[in-house]
């Protein structure tokens, strides 16, 4: 037995079982994060919402070493970007929304860094979908 089909319902019919595929992809495994931790490529990270230029003089005040808790955070400056380092060999931008306040895209989340009348930081505040944090400053 013999089917011809047109290549507009061949199109839907692929489409509908890549769909299931990918539904069940979901459903069954939910933490598709072990996924990508082996080695599958991941675009670059990009911002969510627009980022503010910031001057690198004012980003190097923020550069250091944050207690959060008992667990150390680091905040990194290279090539005019900040990056937040809350575990051994993970790194994540942050963009910028003000001198003091910026964000975070994967997981989405809010630092504020809060500076004294000199202008060095001496703590910052992440609100992340896990809760809300703040980081006292202990070197840099």
């Amino acid at each position: 037995m013999r089917f011809d089909l047109p290549p507009a319902a061949f199109l839907i019919l692929a489409l509908t079982v890549a769909g299931a595929f990918v539904w069940m992809r979901l459903t069954l495994e939910p933490d598709l994060g072990a996924w990508r931790s082996q080695g599958a490529p991941q675009a670059p990270a990009r911002a969510s919402r627009d980022a503010t230029p910031v001057d690198a003089q004012v980003l190097a005040r923020y550069a250091g070493e944050y207690d959060m808790d008992g667990m150390r955070v680091a905040i990194e400056l290279e090539g005019g970007r900040l990056f937040v380092s809350p575990a051994r060999g993970v790194r994540l931008p942050l963009y910028a929304e003000t001198e003091t306040r910026f964000f975070l895209t994967d997981p989405e989340g809010q630092i504020d860094f809060v500076v004294n009348a000199r202008g060095e930081a001496t703590r910052f505040l992440a609100r992340l979908p896990s809760g809300v944090f703040t980081a006292q400053r202990v070197g840099g």
